[in-house]
């Protein structure tokens, strides 16, 4: 008989451990379909600049827009920036507040041109539109159709000199703590309520095993065999949590842009470029070596 009751209050267990289960399964579920708008700026390399190593002479850069005068400058810099929808919701065109549109600003150094330079999918429609430009601050609006998951767009930046910040301003109906940087964003809590609610989970799975100890307790009226409430634990539990850690490591994957948010190849070898000759620079152990900057005129 002991036994017979031992295996009912065991199912008991079993039951409300699967319970459990399939509530953290659904509450993932349901957190992950949320908006998220998220950005990321690359590093500032230097694609033109002119050195005078002499004082009995100056060089320039000419810089012209497509039938505008010509330019003579010290230096052109460029950088990228990339958003894209990293959540699990579409975010759609009438998501942007028309009090505060989605926008970008690039403020404390002359902006030259900013364009589009890639776009995950065509069907989006990404565009800069109202452009404003002025000695030190470019803006210009944001806009698309929609982005679904992983869709975005990466643009272009070329500026006087390496100064100055790009920065995404605006509000988007379901985003209340606003646009982020990627490393701003938590890989796994994108709120406070997804936090309790992981709490939660965890209190039920807590109070189901020591419900499920004490109901033990009051029916045998002893401790014997109580290690049989263990079995449910070892066998849902413990799984639960291996295959929650791939799905942690999914999420931080998550976050990242995709394959057709890449920055394009010729400026990551510029930039690595870049960086070796300014770490060749910064080398005491180099300073008879002058190698002019990549790219320098």
């Amino acid at each position: 008989m002991t036994m017979s009751i031992s295996t009912i209050i065991g199912i008991v267990a079993v039951i409300a451990s699967i319970a459990g289960i399939l509530f953290a399964i659904y509450n993932a579920r349901h957190n992950r379909k949320i908006k998220l708008l998220a950005y990321d700026i690359s590093g500032t390399v230097p694609l033109a600049r002119a050195v005078s190593p002499e004082k009995d002479y100056n060089l320039s850069v000419i810089f012209q827009h497509h039938g505008k005068p010509e330019e003579r400058l010290d230096s052109v810099y460029v950088r990228f920036l990339r958003f894209a929808n990293l959540g699990r919701e579409s975010i759609r065109k009438d998501d942007i507040a028309p009090a505060n549109p989605l926008r970008i600003s690039v403020e404390g150094v002359r902006t030259l041109d900013i364009t589009l330079s890639g776009v995950s999918r065509s069907v989006n429609r990404v565009a800069l539109t109202k452009q404003s430009i002025s000695e030190d601050n470019y803006s210009a609006n944001i806009t698309f159709d929609y982005l679904d998951n992983k869709d975005g767009a990466v643009i272009k930046i070329l500026t006087v000199g390496g100064e100055g910040t790009p920065v995404i301003y605006g509000d988007i109906i379901g985003i209340p703590s606003g646009i982020k940087k990627v490393d701003d964003v938590s890989s796994r809590n994108t709120s406070l309520l997804s936090g309790i609610r992981t709490i939660l989970i965890l209190l039920l799975f807590l109070s189901a095993f020591v419900l499920s100890v004490f109901a033990f307790y009051w029916v045998t009226g002893a401790w014997t065999n109580v290690w049989l409430l263990m079995l449910p634990f070892l066998a849902f539990v413990i799984p639960s949590i291996i295959i929650a850690i791939p799905m942690i490591l999914w999420e931080d994957m998550h976050k990242k842009f995709p394959i057709p948010l890449a920055l394009p190849k010729w400026f990551q070898s510029l930039s690595l470029s870049h960086e070796y000759f300014r770490m060749r620079s910064d080398s005491p152990d180099l300073t008879d070596d002058h190698s002019p900057p990549i790219n320098s005129l």
